[in-house]
């Protein structure tokens, strides 16, 4: 997925998010760990600042593009999540 401006990528791979910085020539600058399971889907916000991720352990964690940390996390119980998606009004998540 990549972020606006196109210089950030982001990639899930197992509990974690990969950042990479493709005018660097794809460097991995961070790897943000706030699942404990598999993610399985990420997608930006409709103001393009918040990548929204959705895993197997049942979370939804929004985190900020500009800082690369975690601001919120939505726990869905025993559910998991497989997909995950912003609305274009940037009014609902749909997971």
């Amino acid at each position: 997925l990549l972020a606006p401006g196109g210089a950030l990528a982001f990639s899930a791979g197992g509990s974690e998010i990969r950042v990479w910085d493709l005018f660097s020539g794809g460097k991995l600058i961070k790897r943000l760990h706030s699942h404990a399971k598999a993610v399985t889907s990420v997608c930006l916000d409709a103001s393009q600042s918040r990548l929204v991720s959705a895993g197997l352990d049942g979370q939804v964690v929004v985190h900020d593009i500009a800082r690369l940390e975690s601001v919120a996390s939505v726990p869905f119980g025993d559910a998991q999540l497989l997909s995950i998606s912003a609305s274009a009004d940037g009014t609902r998540l749909v997971a």
